[in-house]
C-alpha cells in the first residue's frame, strides 16, 4: 500500500506562522485560537502548510485508511482554506449563505479576509463541523466494533 502523502507535525507552528505576513498572521491567529476553543487541540502543520486541530483515522470501503486533522485551514496567499468535513447538508447551506463573501467545494470554504465575514457564522460552522466528524469518527468506531462480533474463550 502506497505511503499516506498527508501527516501532521512536518514544521514547528511557530516557524511556519513566522513566514506569514502581518495581515495574513493576524487573521491566522485569530482562526487558530477558534479552532483550538472547538476542539480543545493544539494547532499542528500538516504537509502542504494546513494547520490542523484533531487527529481522526478514517478507512474507505475501498481498504485506503489514514490519519487526518478534524478540522483545520491553509492561510494561503490570496484566501483562507478552511477544511471543515463534518459540515453537510441542511446546516452547511445555512451557514454558508450567513458566511458572507466566500466561494466552496465539498469538504472546503475559500475566504479572503476575517473582517469579511459573519463571525458568529464561522464560529457555528466550527462547531458544527467538529462535532460532524466526531459523530461520523464514533459511528464508524461502533460499527467496526460490532462486525467483529462477540469475544469468545
Amino acid at each position: 500500500m502506497a505511503a499516506q502523502k498527508s501527516r501532521g507535525g512536518v514544521q514547528p507552528i511557530g516557524e511556519f506562522l513566522d513566514t506569514l505576513d502581518a495581515d495574513r498572521r493576524a487573521d491566522t491567529d485569530q482562526l487558530i485560537a477558534m479552532m483550538r476553543r472547538v476542539t480543545g487541540h493544539a494547532p499542528v502543520v500538516w504537509t502542504g502548510g494546513i494547520i490542523g486541530f484533531g487527529d481522526i483515522h478514517y478507512r474507505y470501503g475501498s481498504g485506503h485508511e489514514g490519519d487526518r486533522f478534524e478540522i483545520g485551514f491553509a492561510p494561503r496567499a490570496r484566501e483562507f482554506v478552511l477544511y471543515c468535513d463534518g459540515l453537510f447538508g441542511p446546516p452547511r447551506t445555512r451557514l454558508l449563505t450567513r458566511l458572507g463573501p466566500h466561494r466552496s467545494g465539498v469538504g472546503c470554504v475559500y475566504i479572503k479576509r476575517l473582517a469579511d465575514i459573519d463571525r458568529a457564522a464561522l464560529d457555528e460552522m466550527i462547531d458544527a463541523s467538529v462535532a460532524g466528524i466526531r459523530a461520523i469518527a464514533i459511528a464508524r468506531r461502533a460499527e467496526r466494533k460490532s462486525t467483529k462480533g462477540p469475544r469468545t474463550k
